[in-house]
Parts: structure tokens; C-alpha cells; sequence
């Protein structure tokens, strides 16, 4: 047991007990959905979807993009940047995005990694 002698109020005292025990948040912890743009498909109001998904066992953010296929298409793909640097089409599209130490989200693929501003989903 812990016996403390202060001349301080008790709710200042457990305050700064508690504040002294937070750990610090990663700045790969930080990044913010709403960095990321997401723009409609051409000639629809459908844009892509985004999931929060649990945190790297390191602290980092993680968030999935979705561009879901509809009814009258066979494939959804999606772009990064204005870009072609994006996952495979597949009947549901997916990307895993992950927040790194710079606080910008990235796209990996293979051995290459790239920072991704904006995504737009398409179909065919």
C-alpha cells in the first residue's frame, strides 16, 4: 500500500495519477479518416466505403476502403491519387489503408508503398 502526504485537494491528486498512467498515442495513432478524400463513381452518388479496423498491435491506425460492385456491374476497382496504382478488381474491391509515422495513410502492395489523398471507386 501506498500512502501519500500532500498538501494538494485529493481531485488534483488522482487527476494527475491518472494523467501520469495515459500512455502516449503513436503518431502512426493519429491519422484521421477524413484525410483521405472520397470521391463518387462517375455518374452515380455511390462513394467508396470506409471501415475503421482495430489497431497494429504497434498502435497504428488502420482503415479498409470498400468499393462495393452493384447489381448491373461484374467488378468494382479503385483509384488512388487520379492514379492507377490500386488493388485488384474484384467483385468488392478492397484496400487496406494503414497510418504510418509521418501521420499519412498508405497503400501497400508488395514491396512498394505509396501515401493515398483521395480514393474513387469504378465498375465494370
Amino acid at each position: 500500500m501506498l500512502l501519500v502526504t500532500t498538501t494538494f485537494p485529493p481531485v488534483v491528486l488522482l487527476l494527475s495519477m491518472i494523467i501520469h498512467n495515459v500512455a502516449a498515442v503513436p503518431a502512426c495513432g493519429q491519422c484521421m479518416p477524413k484525410w483521405v478524400t472520397f470521391y463518387s463513381t462517375p455518374g452515380s452518388n455511390i462513394p467508396p466505403v470506409k471501415k475503421m479496423r482495430p489497431n497494429s498491435l504497434a498502435g497504428c491506425r488502420r482503415m479498409s476502403i470498400i468499393c462495393t460492385t452493384p447489381p448491373h456491374a461484374n467488378k468494382s476497382f479503385m483509384t488512388f491519387n487520379g492514379s492507377v496504382n490500386n488493388p485488384w478488381p474484384a467483385v468488392n474491391a478492397t484496400a487496406l489503408l494503414e497510418c504510418h509515422p509521418d501521420k499519412k495513410w498508405y497503400f501497400r502492395r508488395g514491396p512498394s508503398k505509396f501515401v493515398v489523398k483521395s480514393v474513387r471507386c469504378f465498375w465494370g
